[in-house]
């Protein structure tokens, strides 16, 4: 797993105020992180990656994607997955 991205703040203001801050779990910090390295990385791998299941990764994909952290290029599904954002 490529090394971990920081824990700023998803605002951007790292001012010790917590409202409205998106806490994300480390699982889906690694997600981003080898996203960032490789946008082609399937769920399949990630979940061998990360000791857990297909079903686990595509939940957090999606919340990644619902939340403005990650996209696809295309509505293609074969389209490499970017990184919009970090933690």
């Amino acid at each position: 797993i490529p090394n971990r991205v920081s824990n700023e703040k998803v605002d951007g203001n790292n001012d010790g105020d917590t409202d409205g801050e998106i806490q994300l779990s480390e699982r889906q910090k690694d997600i981003i992180s080898l996203l960032s390295v490789d946008g082609n990385t399937t769920a399949t791998k990630m979940a061998k990656l990360l000791g857990t299941s297909k079903h686990t990764i595509d939940r957090d994909i999606s919340f990644l994607r619902a939340n403005g952290y990650i996209r696809k290029e295309t509505k293609d599904n074969k389209s490499p997955w970017i990184v919009n954002k970090y933690m």
